[in-house]
């Protein structure tokens, strides 16, 4: 899910609404740690706590998603793609089981062969027991997978749980990262590694 833009703005105007002005570059570039952290930063600059922060986000994104939940381009064709040459998805996120009606509008629920969400229980990545969560409960081999995210905790997740990972890192915040095999600027990229007789 393509949610960086959506909770970009969402993140600025709470800013806002608590006297502190950020440009959607600032914004991004706190949220692509976590959102706890940048919430955190956040109340360092306001009288409001981290967990309110997180709160409020979390309730303003959640109900925008669901109105016009969006995949970033390219994903369909290549999941769909892959998928035709047997390749299994699975979803490991912190977001609740909504992301499936998510997915479910966009077009791409059927070709997720299995979730891990927030109610599962398991501790939030970086931290390999989600990763290693999935792999136990669909009998997975972790040679056998590999884990692609947009930030350093899920190929940092991936790799505690020995799973090979793909970063992708369209803005090259990351180029430093070292928990990933590769590192791809979007998903034509991600494509060519997969699928190098594959074109998007």
């Amino acid at each position: 899910m393509d949610t960086y833009p959506l909770l970009t703005e969402v993140f600025v105007r709470i800013a806002a609404e608590n006297g502190v002005r950020l440009t959607a570059e600032n914004a991004l570039s706190l949220l692509k740690g976590t959102l706890r952290d940048a919430c955190a930063a956040l109340s360092a600059l306001t009288d409001v706590s981290v967990d309110e922060l997180l709160k409020e986000c979390r309730a303003a994104e959640t109900e925008r998603l669901l109105d016009a939940p969006k995949l970033l381009c390219g994903i369909p064709e290549l999941l769909l793609a892959l998928h035709e040459r047997g390749v299994r998805h699975y979803v490991v996120t912190h977001r609740d089981l909504r992301c499936r009606d998510m997915l479910a509008q966009c077009g791409g629920l059927m070709l997720i062969s299995g979730f891990l969400t927030h109610e599962d229980g398991y501790p939030r990545k970086p931290a390999p027991e989600m990763v290693q969560g999935c792999l136990q409960r669909y009998s997975l081999a972790a040679d056998d997978c590999v884990m692609i995210g947009d930030r350093p905790l899920d190929t940092r997740a991936g790799k505690a749980a020995g799973v090979r990972g793909i970063l992708l890192d369209a803005d090259g915040r990351f180029a430093g990262e070292t928990s990933c095999e590769a590192r791809a600027e979007n998903v034509a990229e991600i494509a060519e590694m997969l699928l190098p007789d594959w074109c998007l």
